[in-house]
């Protein structure tokens, strides 16, 4: 009998603050499947994406990743891959079954999928997660934690 009901699927974030949003993402995906490709959004494309200057290197955020997710005992079945584009493997990788986003970045699944069915491979389940809100109803974001607005919980500092 199969445990979980995904064998590969896929999520990927900057993760330069991991925080309560990113813990409900990785939690949620690592619950579904036996392994969890996690794209990591390499230096360039985070300046790329959020024109921000001052970016926490990629070593040091896949350091604090495996870090998070040996302390949870999941880094064993995870895979973590540098993200040059929004869709990272999950255009190339045909074995990927499902993809897990937050309501904010539902818009790039579907992207994908259009992608990969022009490819000939299935389309990914899209299972989508409401994101974090902090006490003042905004979303958590490593920007606000980076800014001493709130901390990984979204409490109001």
């Amino acid at each position: 009998m199969k445990k979980n009901k995904y064998d590969t699927i896929a999520i990927g974030g900057t993760f330069s603050v991991i925080h309560k949003g990113h813990i409900k993402l990785i939690i949620k995906a690592f619950e579904i499947s036996s392994k969890v490709i996690i794209g990591l959004t390499s230096d360039s494309l985070v300046h790329e994406i959020k024109k921000v200057k001052n970016v926490i290197k990629y070593q040091i955020r896949e350091k604090n990743l495996k870090i998070f997710l040996n302390q949870k005992d999941l880094l064993d079945r995870s895979e973590i891959v540098p993200l040059y584009d929004f869709s990272g493997p999950t255009t190339r990788e045909e074995n990927i079954e499902a993809v897990v986003v937050s309501n904010e970045t539902v818009n790039n699944a579907y992207k994908i999928n259009t992608i990969r069915k022009s490819k000939g491979f299935s389309p990914l389940d899209i299972i989508v997660i409401e994101m974090e809100l902090t006490g003042d109803g905004e979303p958590i974001s490593t920007t606000r934690i980076l800014k001493k607005e709130i901390d990984e919980q979204g409490n109001k500092l």
